[in-house]
Order: C-alpha cells, then sequence, then structure tokens
C-alpha cells in the first residue's frame, strides 16, 4: 500500500475512534493508560544567610580597658555585636599595650590573638593600632611603620576570606600618659595609616576627629569608658554599612502583664515601683492602647504636675518611668535608660519612637539619652529643665546644691577646675538631635534663680537653633515652681502632633 494513503486512512481511523469516545454510554470503554505523575517538588527554602565575621584587632582601647562593668560586651566590638545582632559575628583580637611596628617593645605580630585573627576567616578586618607606637620608644622606628601597616594588610589580604580592610585612624589621648603622644597620633601616624590606606586601597575610619571634643569619655587620658566605647561603635556600625539583623519576633504579652503591684493613677491602673532588670520602674497603663503603642518616659518626679501624663493616658499613651535620679544624666544613666527602652519596646510591644519628659534635674538625662539615641526619640519636653551641670548642682549663678556638685563630680570625673572644660552636658553636642529633626518644646520661668534660665534652656534652645533645630519656647512669669501649665493642653497637643500612633 501506498505510505501516504496508509497514513491518510490511519488518521481517518484515530479521529473516528476520538468521536466514539465522546458520544456518550454508546461509546466504548476507554482504555485508561497510566503515566507516572511528575513528584511534587516542595520549594526549597533560602538558606539563612551566613553572619558577616568582623575581626577587631588592637590594643588596650579594643579590649574595652576603660570600660569598668560588663568589659566583654559593653567595648566596642561587643557593642558593635550587640547593635548588628545575628547579622554578625564579631571578634575581639585587642591585646593590651600591643604595636603595630614590628620593632615596638610589645609587637601585636607576636601575639596568640593575632594568630587567632589570621584564623578566624574574617568578611571584614577593623585594624586600630598605633596609640602605644606613639611612645617615644617605639616612635624612633617610625620609618618602619608604614612598611609594617602594608604587611599587615598583605597577611589579611591573602586570606581565602578576602576581607575588607579598614584602617581606624586612632581616638586621641588627652594629653596622653605611658608616653603615648597625641602630637604624634594625630600629626604623623595618621597620615601614614591614609596614605597607606590610599597605596593599599583600604577603606579609614575615623574615630580621631570626632572624639577630640569628648574628653569626658577618657577618665585617664587614654581609655574611653563606657560612654566613649558607645559613641565609638556607633560611628563603626556607620561606616562599616551592615545592616543589623531583624529582631526575633516576641509575643506580644497579655493586657496587665507587666509586673509589680497594681495601684491607681488618675484613675488609670499603674504598675508602680518594680523591679525591672534591676531598675526601679512605674508604668501607666491607658485604658485601651493607641494605635502604634505610644508612650512617654518621664524622668524624675513621677506625679509631680501630671495634668499632661493624666490626658495622655485617656488618648491611649503609657507614661513610663525609670529612676536614674541621682545619676545627674551620666553614663550609667544613659545605658538603664537603653536597657529600659528595650525591654519596654522589645518585650511590651511600646513604639520605637517614645517621646521624653523632664523636669529640673530631669533635663539632663532626657537631653543626654536622646542625644546618644535621637533615632529612638520623637519629640522632647522639657520642664525648667537643668541643662548644665556647672549650673546646677553647681551653683554657677543659681542656687547652688553642694552635695549634688559632690556626686556629680564623682560620677563625671571632674573637679571644679576641669569642670570648665566638661564637654557632657544636655547644652553641648546637640548635633545629632538636629540632625534628626526632634523637634523640642520647653516651658520656661523667667524668674527662674534655681535653674536660670540663660544657662541652661535658653541656652540649649539658642544653640539648638543655630543647627537648625526646631523649638517651641513657652514662657510664664513665675520662678522654678510650679512646673508645667496649669491646661496641659498645648503640652499634649505638641506631644501628640509629634508621636508616631
Amino acid at each position: 500500500m501506498n505510505r501516504r494513503i496508509f497514513l491518510s486512512l490511519s488518521a481517518i481511523l484515530f479521529a473516528s475512534s476520538l468521536a466514539l469516545g465522546h458520544c456518550g454510554s454508546c461509546a466504548p470503554k476507554a482504555v485508561a493508560i497510566k503515566t507516572a505523575a511528575p513528584k511534587a517538588t516542595a520549594p526549597k527554602a533560602a538558606a539563612p544567610k551566613a553572619p558577616i565575621r568582623i575581626a577587631c584587632v588592637g590594643d588596650s582601647i579594643t579590649v574595652g580597658v576603660g570600660v569598668k562593668k560588663n568589659r566583654k560586651a559593653k567595648c566596642y566590638p561587643g557593642q558593635i555585636q550587640s547593635t548588628l545582632g545575628r547579622a554578625v559575628v564579631v571578634g575581639n583580637f585587642g591585646v593590651s599595650a600591643r604595636t603595630m611596628l614590628k620593632k615596638g617593645d610589645h609587637p601585636i605580630w607576636k601575639e596568640k590573638a593575632y594568630t587567632n585573627a589570621l584564623a578566624f576567616k574574617p568578611d571584614v578586618v577593623t585594624i586600630m593600632l598605633g596609640t602605644n607606637d606613639s611612645k617615644p620608644h617605639n616612635w624612633k622606628h617610625k620609618a618602619e611603620f608604614a612598611a609594617d601597616v602594608k604587611a599587615m594588610v598583605a597577611e589579611f589580604r591573602a586570606l581565602p576570606s578576602n576581607p575588607k580592610i579598614y584602617l581606624i585612624l586612632p581616638v586621641p589621648a588627652f594629653p596622653g600618659s605611658w608616653g603615648i603622644t597625641d602630637k604624634v597620633i594625630k600629626g604623623e601616624i595618621i597620615p601614614i595609616l591614609k596614605q597607606v590606606a590610599k597605596e593599599t586601597k583600604c577603606a579609614t575610619i575615623d574615630l580621631h576627629t570626632p572624639m577630640e571634643d569628648k574628653k569626658q569619655f577618657f577618665p585617664d587620658k587614654v581609655h574611653p569608658n563606657l560612654g566613649g566605647a558607645t559613641e565609638m561603635a556607633k560611628i563603626l556600625v556607620k561606616e562599616l554599612g551592615i545592616e543589623p539583623a531583624a529582631p526575633q519576633p516576641a509575643a506580644a504579652p497579655p493586657a496587665g502583664t507587666f509586673p509589680g503591684k497594681v495601684t491607681k493613677f488618675g484613675g488609670f491602673d499603674c504598675h508602680k515601683n518594680f523591679k525591672m532588670d534591676g531598675m526601679i520602674c512605674t508604668i501607666a497603663k491607658p485604658k485601651t492602647a493607641a494605635k502604634g503603642n505610644p508612650w512617654v518616659i518621664r524622668a524624675r518626679f513621677w506625679g509631680h504636675q501630671a495634668g499632661a501624663d493624666i490626658e495622655l493616658l485617656k488618648l491611649g499613651y503609657h507614661i513610663a518611668y525609670c529612676d536614674v535620679a541621682n545619676r545627674y544624666g551620666d553614663p550609667v544613666a544613659v545605658e538603664r535608660w537603653n536597657k529600659f527602652y528595650t525591654l519596654m519596646t522589645k518585650t511590651y510591644g511600646m513604639n520605637k519612637q517614645v517621646a521624653l519628659e523632664g523636669m529640673s534635674r530631669g533635663g539632663l538625662i532626657i537631653f543626654n539619652w536622646a542625644k546618644a539615641n535621637p533615632e529612638k526619640v520623637s519629640c522632647i519636653y522639657g520642664d525648667n529643665p537643668v541643662c548644665d551641670i556647672r549650673s546646677w548642682p553647681g551653683g554657677q549663678t543659681g542656687k547652688p546644691y553642694p552635695s549634688g556638685w559632690k556626686v556629680c563630680k564623682k560620677l563625671f570625673k571632674i573637679t571644679d577646675e576641669t569642670a570648665k572644660d566638661f564637654k557632657g552636658n544636655p547644652i553641648d553636642g546637640l548635633e545629632p538631635l538636629a540632625k534628626a529633626k526632634v523637634p523640642v518644646l520647653l516651658i520656661l520661668g523667667t524668674a527662674d534663680k534655681v535653674v536660670p534660665n540663660k544657662e541652661n534652656g535658653s541656652l540649649l534652645a539658642e544653640r539648638y537653633k543655630k543647627l537648625g533645630g526646631s523649638v517651641t519656647i513657652i514662657t510664664k512669669p513665675s520662678g522654678h515652681h510650679p512646673h508645667a501649665l496649669e491646661n496641659p493642653k498645648r503640652i499634649v497637643d505638641f506631644i501628640t502632633k509629634h508621636t508616631a500612633k
């Protein structure tokens, strides 16, 4: 049979069989052909991103010698870890008194910590050495400093992990101890580091310039204390450009699960004077929380002139208090509020931005904490606030408080003489707040002789405005007391206007 005819007949028969197969009951039974169904494949979960490994190589400043408590966690490498969380693994490879110079008295090259840094398989390396090299008996070998820096860069660059290397321009010395010389650090070592970075195509991070006006963070003139380590960590985290890991989601606690005995505050439930992570705290709770869980941290004098607090509770705000009354806004007080903020936001689901309220000495902590945490602050309300410890309790032109001034000097490690150059007051270093555009409300009594405006609130407002900051001032013809306003509407309106809901 002709092949073409055969194929045509076959096609006709095939079509007929298809037609019969669609005729209902008269159709012959179709023969089922079993075919293997494709296996369903579950989509593969994305592999968790491996944390970035950061090796911090340095001397006693990297070790955290100036940090007196919980040094491992509070030195600057430890704070980089806590800030970035699971996104990183930070190794602290600092050794006290060590030099970059191979011919220095204690070269880091010979240390096990250095070998461990190489074996750490880092993705990022920060090298902050040079402070001890500035000692005269070490700096006599200065001709070899650049070559030794290049050699260290080459060793890390040769690692299989191919890390990004940062040469850190060391913090200043004031003027220095143990032979450490800031003139050499600033005038000779830093220029060499910059030149080597340029030649080896490394990045630099400047910790010298931003710390030059922060002498208060260097009680022994060389080693940063907790406040200094915190400042360093913030700069490094910003410059490293690593996004922090998203926090592990915490289950929102049921209503009424704040600890402590419940009392009443203006008709609202108040969990008063309970301990949270060792801190004495008080929290007043609205009947129904407003959208976004807005809240206020009040500093000092809980319950005094609380008209605005009561109105805010009616609007669904939580009002919180964490006692740092006798710390005058020092770094320990700031750290306590850091812990309190973390507990309130992560455990109790409060908004990530908080309004701050401070009367009198409460001004010290609200402004010092806000400067350290500008991104966490929605707005600030200060009421005849103390903004300079030299004014009160120091009694510069106002009413002195001798016992309080004695405590202040001890906390900030200053004397009557060195207090003249003290730069740790709310009136100093307002740039972070201005940059973050944090609005400020000040209520000032024009006849205040206890905390004179010209040394405190008015001076802070003047400096803040020069930096582009927003300040609203309400004056009243009174002394230091009474605080607040008879009608708190303007205070409440200011806070609600600037608070995320």
